[in-house]
Order: structure tokens, then C-alpha cells, then sequence
């Protein structure tokens, strides 16, 4: 290794989100959504059903969507398939009815709870991404799941699913590249340029006070000794004066 080189090592950030995606999918709500699209695809593996689907959306004048079918090795494809069936609800309700409120609920929080993730790794994956967007985008996800825990029926997922993120998240942070971007964090470097300019006012201050203070010391000092000057210049005209007409007094006589 070349002199003068920090040894940096940081895990794939796209790696990371992949993997805390797929951690996700294992639970509820995603676990439901799951089943619930594999159990659609089955029923419109038949022609017959997708083309009453098709058939149920020419006769509302929509343009006809088929569905779409998870691929394991591409991340957003899982997202892209539950909104698609959230788009399709009311035309797939009209042909499987077998599909019940709590499962539709299942796959719309779903959509919800990925679209920051899947939004999170176009960003990382751009060319232009920098260490300090894995940070960014891991706040953005912690975030986006912990909201989840006031909304009824997903605080159980929005712990479990914190766990799991802060699993992941305590590998990419092993990284020393990855701890010494907490110096650079933008709210970090506001507090600290904060907190330095009101340093910097409060000594100013304070050194404006003292020099104030300094000063009007050494007026009230200078005035004193003038004071002080002028009375004894005073009491010595004073007694030349008495001592010369005493003794102007005395040749007299």
C-alpha cells in the first residue's frame, strides 16, 4: 500500500438496501402482499382470467395493464408488481373477489414502505452518488419507517423492521469513511458554526466589557489625580499667598 493512503473500507451501500428489501419482505405487511400476488398470478395463469381482466378494463374505456411478475435478481420489480395491483384493485376485485379488505390494506402499506427504499437505491446507484449519499439515504429509510409506528396496524413492523435496518446499518457503519462523515453531517456542521459564532459573540463581549471597564477606570483614575493635583496646587498658592502677606505685614511694622 502506497505511503500516505487511508485504508478505507466500506461495504456496497446498494449491497445494504438490497439486502434490509429483501429482510422486509419477510414481514407482515410485505409477507401478506407477497402471498397475495403469488396467489393472483396463479388465478390469471389461466388465459381465460387475464382475458376477462383485459375485457373488465376495455368495457370502463382503461387501457388494458396485464400484470407483472416479481424477478428475484431485480429489486424494484417486487414494488413495481404490488403497484400495479394496487392500479388494477378495482378491475381485479371485479373478476377474484376472493381478495379480502385486509389484504388489499396489506399491499397498499407495501407500496408505501418501499417506495422510499426503491427511491433510496436509484439514488446510491447513480453515477454521480458519493459516500455521504448511502448516509443521507439510510436517514431518509430509518425515517420513512419509523413514521410507520403511528399509523394503526404497523407499529409491530415499523419495530421490527428499525431492527433490522439497524442490523444492517451497524455493518455499513463499521466502516471509518462511513463514522467520519458524522463530522461532516450538514445539521453537525450548522450546530457547531452556531455554537462557534455565539462563542465568538459572547467573548467579544466580553472583551468589550473589559475593555470598557478598563477604560473608565483609567478616566476615573486620571481624573482623581487631576483632581488631586489641582487642590494641592490650590493649597500651595493658598499658603505663598498667606506667607507673603504675613510677611508684607511684618516689614510694615
Amino acid at each position: 500500500m502506497e505511503e500516505g493512503i487511508i485504508p478505507f473500507k466500506v461495504r456496497c451501500g446498494l449491497h445494504s438496501v438490497a439486502l434490509i428489501i429483501k429482510d422486509l419482505c419477510h414481514l407482515n405487511p410485505l409477507a401478506i402482499a407477497s402471498q397475495v400476488l403469488d396467489d393472483i398470478l396463479v388465478m390469471f395463469s389461466d388465459p381465460s382470467a387475464r382475458a376477462r381482466l383485459r375485457d373488465v378494463q376495455k368495457a370502463v374505456g382503461a387501457k388494458p395493464l396485464r400484470l407483472l411478475k416479481p424477478v428475484a435478481t431485480r429489486i424494484g420489480v417486487k414494488f413495481q408488481c404490488f403497484q400495479r395491483l394496487v392500479k388494477l384493485k378495482a378491475h381485479l376485485n371485479a373478476v377474484v373477489p376472493e381478495v379480502t379488505a385486509a389484504q388489499w390494506q396489506a399491499v397498499e402499506n407495501s407500496v408505501e414502505v418501499l417506495e422510499p427504499f426503491i427511491i433510496a437505491f436509484s439514488t446510491i446507484e447513480r453515477d454521480d452518488a458519493t459516500l455521504w449519499s448511502v448516509v443521507e439515504q439510510f436517514s431518509i429509510m430509518e425515517a420513512s419507517i419509523r413514521a410507520f409506528e403511528d399509523k394503526p396496524g404497523m407499529k409491530t413492523f415499523s419495530k421490527a423492521a428499525v431492527k433490522v435496518m439497524g442490523a444492517r446499518w451497524s455493518k455499513q457503519f463499521e466502516s471509518d469513511a462511513v463514522l467520519s462523515l458524522q463530522f461532516v453531517d450538514p445539521v453537525v456542521v450548522v450546530v457547531v458554526v452556531v455554537v462557534v459564532v455565539v462563542v465568538v459573540v459572547v467573548v467579544v463581549d466580553v472583551v468589550v466589557v473589559v475593555v470598557v471597564v478598563v477604560v473608565v477606570v483609567v478616566v476615573v483614575v486620571v481624573v482623581v489625580v487631576v483632581v488631586v493635583v489641582v487642590v494641592v496646587v490650590v493649597v500651595v498658592a493658598a499658603v505663598v499667598v498667606v506667607g507673603i502677606v504675613l510677611v508684607a505685614t511684618v516689614l510694615m511694622v
